[in-house]
């Protein structure tokens, strides 16, 4: 490729409206109507945003919450974490499966259908973690030890 000085290139450059382009089609793929008649709000919360930013860099910068980062409950969701992430969405298909699709439901219904999942997902990612994963790290340990010719113990955290 040939290179060109940069203002003969932005002179030849336009300029093409992303945002124009995608808003005024937004109708064709999206039914506004249907949602202007159910009533939906959607909207976003400025303030929110901005606490869980300064939440974010509080914990990356290494604040544990007044000790809630520590406590032992959620300890064992950082353990569980990869394993959660790989279930919930099987648990909210076979869930939403067995309640007939996906449906509108009233909040008094949502809490108790979202309580459930969430309590299947988090119990089948514990046993996952206890039942797969963690003997699974344990044995490529001790492979990996036995290559490197260490008999050193496992390095890994237990709760």
């Amino acid at each position: 490729m040939r290179r060109v000085p940069f203002a003969r290139a932005r002179a030849a450059a336009s300029s093409y409206d992303f945002l124009g382009t995608y808003v005024d089609d937004l109708p064709s793929v999206v039914d506004l109507a249907a949602i202007k008649e159910a009533g939906i709000r959607i909207g976003a919360d400025p303030l929110g945003n901005v606490l869980l930013l300064v939440g974010f860099a509080l914990v990356v910068m290494g604040a544990d919450l007044f000790g809630m980062i520590t406590s032992p409950g959620v300890r064992m969701l950082g353990l569980i974490s990869y394993d959660l992430y790989v279930v919930h969405g099987i648990v909210y298909y076979l869930a939403m499966r067995s309640w007939g699709g996906a449906h509108l439901v009233t909040v008094s219904r949502y809490i108790p259908e979202a309580m459930l999942c969430m309590t299947a997902a988090v119990l089948l990612s514990v046993l996952l973690h206890f039942f797969v994963e963690r003997p699974t790290m344990l044995i490529s340990e001790r492979i990996a030890r036995r290559q490197a010719g260490d008999g050193r113990k496992s390095k890994l955290v237990t709760v």
